[in-house]
């Protein structure tokens, strides 16, 4: 599957937490997200998997916009690191 983002933005209330993303993934890429806490990281990857809907820009999947389509439907899934899952 090939993954573009174009022009990918994410706000909350007055916060920008990614600001303009443009990215193209082709298939059978690997890439990292790598950078400081805060960065917006998590939101991009929430944002692919449709978790959280970009307040600009668009998500596309095989060339095929999917930015507003639902979570269940976007054949794409993410695991969240073991201690967020870990009861205490």
């Amino acid at each position: 599957m090939s993954i573009e983002l174009k022009n990918v933005s994410m706000k909350f209330k007055d916060t920008t937490a990614v600001h303009d993303v443009n990215l193209k993934i082709e298939e059978g890429q690997l890439v990292s997200l790598l950078g400081p806490s805060g960065c917006g990281k998590s939101t991009t990857l929430f944002m692919l998997a449709g978790l959280y809907e970009p307040t600009d820009g668009s998500i596309l999947f095989n060339s095929k916009d999917v930015t507003r389509l639902e979570p269940e439907k976007r054949n794409i899934g993410m695991v969240l690191r073991t201690g967020l899952l870990s009861a205490k």
